[in-house]
């Protein structure tokens, strides 16, 4: 694991891109995708019930991490494949109205 230096931000400067605030299905994988300031962009898969149970962050097209992300119900409970959840995924969460659980 490895800790990931990214901007912080309480109320994150969100651009849904085309597809608007709707879910997006491509080859049977639910996606939502944020773009973030400083060239950062989330991309959130959804499972089958449309909980997001993993987040991938990339900059400016470059990858940087995938996290996985553990629910219970509309609860984050875990996150693993990072230190640290950076402040942008857990801003993102709550403006797509979960909760953080820890």
């Amino acid at each position: 694991m490895f800790t990931l230096e990214l901007p912080k931000a309480k109320t994150p400067i969100i651009q849904v891109c085309s597809n608007g605030f709707e879910l997006k299905e491509e080859d049977e994988t639910t996606f939502k995708t944020f773009q973030m300031k400083g060239g950062f962009e989330l991309d959130f898969y959804f499972s089958d019930d449309f909980v997001p149970n993993c987040v991938e962050v990339t900059k400016k097209g470059n990858f940087i991490a995938e996290i996985g992300l553990f629910f219970d119900g509309i609860s984050l409970e875990d996150y693993d494949g990072i230190f640290e959840l950076p402040e942008m995924v857990i801003d993102t969460l709550e403006f797509m109205g979960y909760k953080i659980g820890f």
